[in-house]
């Protein structure tokens, strides 16, 4: 804080002093008195109040330099809507505050209050077309609103910023209040807020983009290298979603996802330079033939650099098995990379299921089955049950591949 306040209140009280001793030697009127102290009485009440606003002042930019670096923090992941509507229910102190994305119409509501969000956005709706930010001191006087579902919930004060992209409104961040009135200071710390969001928002955008470009490229590639054999189309894409839905059950962070997802979908990239692969069954899993030569090979694609080495590990290790019988190196249980553990469950049950010979191919609830009686021999236990727990899921995968093959064959 700036010390000019402090100087002019000492400064004040300094001169009013310095009257009352010249005073009582000049014999200076009392009503002189009076108004000196009156006028010295409103500098001193209106330096306090300015001192009161900037602290308010400083209060506000505190909490939102706290929220900004919770944006910050999260950028490297999707940004999720409750926590935004928890942001800003923290931000700007609301009964209710709520989050509406233009984008998917979808409305996220932070509060006690049981509204429900289609509701609200409809109560809301005549506002939402207005691109800039909205107080509302009183509802009841807002003829533009529906009032009644806000009037039954006893909601007297709202506020309402859009959240802007490249001149476009993508959306609206706001609150609703039952007794307090927001003052304009709330408009401008929630603007700030939307603004910072809209960053990250096409943060977000660039990145999903510039991800999706990647997997296109690599599924590109993969299905040139499917389609030496047919009967190897599809796999390693199943493989890759199957993993990654047991990786998200298994709470991995959005950079083990990524690796993940493209270790699964390259693991049998090694085939590309070897003859025509036949399929063949040993005791309890289908491999390839030849079996150590494509994971190696396939390890070999990848360009030095220790940010390849993830997916490098689940390339060259997803043969490996749990009690250390599989290729190419024979490790056993944690030794195993845990991204190879994963896309080792997928491997096979895509095996059993898809990639298998027709009159060989098991159901998907019998695969399961198969697939927990490896558990602990075959196949890592904690895989195995995150594999269980998102069996729903899996199940979703082949019914769409099964739907997409049933397509392709009546054409």
């Amino acid at each position: 804080m700036k010390l000019k306040s402090p100087v002019l209140i000492g400064a004040t009280i300094t001169t009013v002093l310095i009257v009352i001793i010249i005073g009582t030697t000049l014999q200076i009127p009392d009503w002189v008195y009076a108004i000196l102290f009156f006028i010295a009485g409103l500098v001193i009440t209106s330096l306090f109040s300015l001192n009161e606003k900037r602290l308010e002042q400083l209060h506000d930019l505190y909490r939102l330099s706290k929220i900004s670096k919770e944006l910050n923090l999260s950028n490297t992941k999707p940004y999720d809507m409750n926590e935004v509507t928890l942001m800003v229910k923290s931000l700007i102190k609301t009964d209710l505050a709520f989050y509406i994305s233009n984008e998917n119409e979808k409305v996220c509501i932070s509060s006690d209050v049981k509204i429900a969000p289609e509701l609200l956005r409809k109560s809301l709706s005549p506002l939402l077309n207005d691109s800039k930010a909205i107080l509302i001191v009183d509802i009841n006087k807002e003829e533009r609103l529906e009032k009644n579902l806000l009037n039954e919930e006893g909601m007297k004060s709202l506020v309402l910023v859009p959240i802007k992209l490249a001149g476009e409104t993508i959306g609206f961040c706001g609150g609703l209040n039952k007794k307090e009135v927001f003052k304009w200071r709330s408009v401008e710390i929630l603007d700030k807020f939307c603004k910072q969001l809209a960053v990250l928002i096409n943060a977000n955008k660039e990145k999903k983009s510039d991800a999706e470009f990647n997997a296109n490229i690599i599924r590109s590639l993969i299905t040139a290298v499917e389609s030496k054999n047919k009967i190897f189309a599809g796999h390693s894409e199943r493989v890759a979603l199957v993993s990654y839905e047991i990786g998200e059950k298994l709470a991995m962070t959005d950079e083990e996802l990524k690796n993940l997802y493209y270790a699964a979908l390259l693991h049998d990239i090694g085939r590309i330079n070897l003859p025509d692969i036949r399929l063949i069954k040993d005791e309890d899993e289908y491999k390839l033939d030849p079996i150590e030569q494509h994971t190696v090979n396939g390890a070999a694609c990848l360009p030095e650099g220790w940010q390849w080495e993830e997916i490098r590990h689940g390339i060259l290790y997803h043969h490996e098995r749990y009690n250390g019988t599989g290729y190419p190196e024979g490790l056993k249980m944690t030794d195993i990379p845990f991204i190879a553990r994963i896309i080792a469950v997928a491997d096979i049950f895509d095996a059993m299921t898809f990639l298998c010979p027709e009159e060989e191919r098991v159901e998907l609830d019998e695969a399961l089955k198969q697939v927990k009686r490896t558990t602990g021999t075959l196949l890592d236990p904690l895989a195995v049950v995150a594999f269980e727990d998102a069996f729903e899921e899996i199940r979703a995968i082949y019914a769409d591949y099964k739907i997409d093959n049933d397509e392709e064959e009546n054409e």
